[in-house]
């Protein structure tokens, strides 16, 4: 695991099942489903990304989600 942020400062997979239904509440076109994995993914640095802390991620999950489509938001910016 390549994490620097400590575990009690990761999304939680209730937190991301709650985030990723706000998000395809905002864009109703998107899935759930790869939003979740992709929150995951930054949760626990699967796939090679970023870890970020809960409200690190949070914050820019629904700023992507406000100015992207979908497959933009694969990828998160990690500055």
């Amino acid at each position: 695991m390549n994490s620097t942020v400590d575990t009690h400062v990761r999304m939680t997979m209730d937190q991301a099942i709650k985030l990723a239904a706000f998000v395809v509440e905002i864009r109703p076109e998107w899935k759930a489903a790869p939003i979740r994995g992709l929150l995951q993914a930054h949760t626990y640095g699967s796939g090679g990304v970023t870890v970020m802390d809960v409200e690190e991620l949070t914050r820019r999950t629904v700023a992507e989600a406000f100015t992207s489509t979908q497959e933009q938001l694969t990828k998160l910016p990690t500055q």
